[in-house]
């Protein structure tokens, strides 16, 4: 639903699509594409990574009133924010 009647906002690291909920909360999904991060595990950082920051973001917004939304948050596939896949 939401990619289909969604709306989308585009930056140089992440774009977002998103809908006006139909359900009690705002739900957020994160896709992190093979193209960023080949390995699962990079993949799984980057998003534990942007919840975290999405949780610090979410609790101070506006978009915890009384309007919910559905986003899908989306990692570019720019050679700029693919990760180095050494594990350090």
């Amino acid at each position: 639903r939401v990619y289909r009647r969604g709306r989308s906002i585009t930056g140089p690291l992440l774009w977002l699509k998103y809908a006006e909920g139909s359900g009690a909360v705002t739900r957020v999904g994160i896709v992190v594409s093979t193209k960023v991060a080949a390995l699962a595990t990079d993949r799984n950082r980057l998003k534990r990574q942007v919840r975290a920051i999405l949780r610090e973001i979410l609790q101070d917004s506006a978009l915890t009133g009384a309007v919910k939304y559905d986003i899908v948050l989306s990692t570019t596939d720019r050679k700029s924010t693919r990760l180095n896949s050494s594990h350090t």
